[in-house]
């Protein structure tokens, strides 16, 4: 549930972000997008979000802090050097606990976001 809400809060501000414009973009953002298409590719029956709304989250990775950006960027680069399969929401990792460190720091540093 937490990642959820993170997620959601995280949209807020891409929403916010491109709204005001913005600067040179933080790495987040690649590695965001790179997991989003990789996600996509795969085309699964019930996903979370599509990528366009995808796209929006990683945007978003501009405008958070620097800690939560960079605990971002360690989670998708981990995501996506994983391998993927479809789940019942969408895609998933095919080893759940491949990046668990890395989600853990993630929810830590971005949970007031």
């Amino acid at each position: 549930m937490s990642k959820i809400f993170v997620i959601l809060s995280v949209l807020g501000m891409a929403l916010a972000t491109t709204a005001c414009g913005g600067g040179d973009s933080h790495p987040a953002v690649a590695s965001c997008e790179a997991v989003c298409a990789a996600q996509d590719a795969l085309a699964c029956d019930g996903a979370m979000v599509d990528l366009a709304t995808c796209n929006q989250i990683c945007a978003a990775y501009d405008s958070v802090n620097t800690e939560c950006a960079d605990a971002a960027d360690a989670l998708y680069t981990c995501q996506g050097a994983a391998a993927w399969e479809c789940g019942t929401m969408g895609a998933v990792t095919t080893d759940a606990a491949a990046c668990s460190d890395e989600s853990a720091a993630f929810n830590t540093a971005c949970a007031a976001e």
